[in-house]
């Protein structure tokens, strides 16, 4: 009994002597835990377009944590499934402020737009990844480090304007856009239509045709858009992969265009169209393609898949552009550094990261000087046109940096 006691004694003053030792293991560490909702699609309709830019997401966060970029602190991200369905949205919301999340990232548009106003009520900014006007106008508590579709999709018009010869062909080109019902695919339906009005002289617009997600057979849009010289489209799916291989098949020889989306999922466009149905096809991209050199956040996407996910680089590169899309993050996260800096790692909060954003002013190498202010939420401002070429089966850039066009 005697040397039960002591035992018992002895577990008592080993555990009064670890409270103090852990509580002096932390302060000697000194981080605060930062944590950022993650709102995105691992199992909905958007799932293969969104799963690099999930991987990146990850990654870039480790990196961050392991490098220890932001002094003082180490970033945890809370993931939630919307599965791209706006009912999920508020309850993803309301699971991220249940976390304590500080700020929420999430590359879904529709997220974005939809969770706005619930972001200014709470205090909790929003970071995201492509901009839509409903997102920046008027300017809110949504920060956009994507490109803005509207004004970018006028500038890649423009550009295909110029490229034209009026002279030789004798007649504007005919143009139309193909798609689904979907945020970014309406918003780029509105800067075609409002480019046209502004500029009669400059294309013959045939028609916008949006169908439910969903649709796989697009026979009767192709009969009324065959005959044009540039079809567009915005959404990353396999119904849009089978709209550009039944669109070849009908003999339809014109030039494809979008912005960024497509890029996302190459390798799904390649197998299901081939090469040569996708060849000189253009795209418009802020932030660079994985054929570029000497760009900032290409070379660290390069660097993190090295770092990473070695095993599987090239896969995901053959993909397309979607992991590069970690310039998002890279984005929120150097603010997110500005704002701990600004107010102190224990005070940072929904209202110092937007009080950082809103002065926040930086030039990624190679790259035009990009910011967001008290009245912009859009942070590039220019973009690249990128053509898609069988000859050497890549995605390489083939203009200058574009300024989008109000």
């Amino acid at each position: 009994m005697k040397h039960w006691k002591m035992a018992v004694i002895s577990l008592v003053v080993l555990a009064l002597l670890a409270v103090p030792l852990l509580g002096c293991g932390n302060k000697e560490e000194g981080k605060v835990t930062i944590r950022v909702g993650y709102i995105t699609d691992y199992s909905g309709v958007a799932a293969p377009a969104f799963e690099t830019i999930n991987q990146c997401m990850e990654d870039l966060a480790r990196y961050f944590n392991d490098e220890g970029l932001i002094p003082g602190v180490t970033l945890k991200i809370d993931s939630y499934d919307a599965m791209f369905s706006p009912a999920r949205y508020v309850p993803a919301l309301d699971w991220c402020r249940a976390k304590g999340d500080k700020i929420i990232l999430t590359p879904d548009p529709q997220a974005a737009t939809l969770l706005k106003s619930f972001a200014e009520t709470y205090k909790v900014p929003i970071g995201t990844w492509m901009a839509t006007d409903a997102m920046i106008n008027p300017p809110g508590w949504v920060f956009c480090a994507g490109m803005n579709t509207v004004p970018m999709a006028k500038a890649l018009l423009q550009w295909i304007s110029d490229q034209w010869d009026y002279v030789a062909e004798g007649r504007k080109p005919k143009i139309a856009t193909v798609g689904h019902t979907e945020a970014s695919e309406i918003y780029l339906n509105e800067a075609l239509t409002e480019y046209c009005q502004a500029h009669p002289d400059q294309f013959d617009l045939v028609g916008e045709y949006l169908e439910p997600f969903g649709t796989m057979i697009w026979s009767g849009q192709i009969v009324k858009v065959k005959d044009c010289d540039y079809v567009g489209f915005q959404d990353a799916q396999m119904t849009n992969a089978a709209f550009v291989r039944q669109l070849r098949e009908s003999g339809s020889k014109a030039t494809l265009f979008d912005l960024d989306a497509s890029a996302s999922v190459q390798s799904l466009f390649v197998q299901m169209c081939g090469w040569e149905a996708l060849d000189g096809k253009i795209s418009f991209f802020p932030w660079g393609f994985w054929s570029d050199t000497g760009l900032e956040l290409v070379d660290l996407a390069k660097e993190l898949l090295s770092r990473y996910r070695s095993g599987e680089a090239d896969d995901i590169i053959s993909q397309g552009n979607g992991y590069l899309a970690v310039y998002c993050p890279y984005v929120f996260f150097n603010l997110i550094r500005q704002a701990v800096e600004e107010a102190g790692a224990e005070n940072f909060d929904g209202q110092a990261f937007y009080d950082a954003a809103i002065n926040f002013k930086t030039t990624f190498q190679g790259y035009p000087e990009r910011e967001f202010t008290e009245t912009r939420r859009d942070f590039p401002r220019e973009a690249a046109v990128y053509q898609w070429k069988a000859d050497v089966e890549d995605v390489v850039r083939i203009s200058n940096w574009l300024p989008g066009l109000v």
